[in-house]
């Protein structure tokens, strides 16, 4: 459970960001519409100028960002360890090089979502729609895909540590059946399901 979150509304989330804020460890946002407000694209005009990997990026650690809508959110080289983004609706959105250890994405719908060279370790995907994602090295230990939705993912081949993932009941395409089943090859049974 966590304590001491700081509640903030969409519109106090997207004006620190335009001053110039990055740190919004322990904030409560659960439900906001983003892509609603106004200055939506603005703010995603500006994480991309601004968001760049030498310094410069959002800290979301702890928080939570439950039922977030937000397609194509730019958050490149994020820290989001343990933060809640489930139930969120964030089609191409793009977590390259984040930092999400222990985040829970469930039941997010999160179609094209980008996780490039991202560590992901102990993420919970259960019920996450992540068809045409990107995991193109991206390091996934004990990452939990079960029920999830992996259809034409990209780059899964290149994933680190695809075999010590968890998958059950999980949704892809003969492409990634093929992958996922070597990368477990002769370490039990895989249950995952193409369609």
């Amino acid at each position: 459970m966590l304590y001491n979150l700081k509640d903030m509304n969409s519109g106090e989330f997207i004006r620190k960001i335009l001053d110039g804020e990055t740190n919004f460890a322990r904030i409560r946002l659960n439900g906001r519409d983003l892509f609603s407000h106004p200055d939506y694209g603005v703010l995603i005009a500006y994480l991309k100028g601004h968001l760049n990997g030498r310094g410069d990026r959002l800290i979301l650690n702890s928080s939570v960002l439950k039922g977030l809508m937000a397609p194509e959110l730019y958050l490149p080289y994020v820290e989001a360890m343990g933060a809640d983004f489930s139930h969120s609706y964030m089609p191409r959105a793009n977590f390259a090089y984040g930092v999400c250890n222990g985040s829970n994405f469930r039941r997010s719908k999160s179609v094209g979502i980008i996780f490039r060279n991202a560590s992901l370790p102990e993420v919970d995907f259960e019920h996450a729609d992540l068809d045409e994602g990107d995991f193109d090295v991206a390091y996934v230990p004990g990452t939990n895909f079960r029920n999830a939705s992996m259809r034409n993912v990209k780059n899964l081949e290149s994933s680190l540590q695809l075999s010590e993932a968890l998958f059950s009941h999980t949704r892809v395409t003969p492409s990634e059946k093929s992958v996922i089943e070597r990368a477990f090859f002769g370490k039990g049974s895989l249950e995952v399901h193409t369609a």
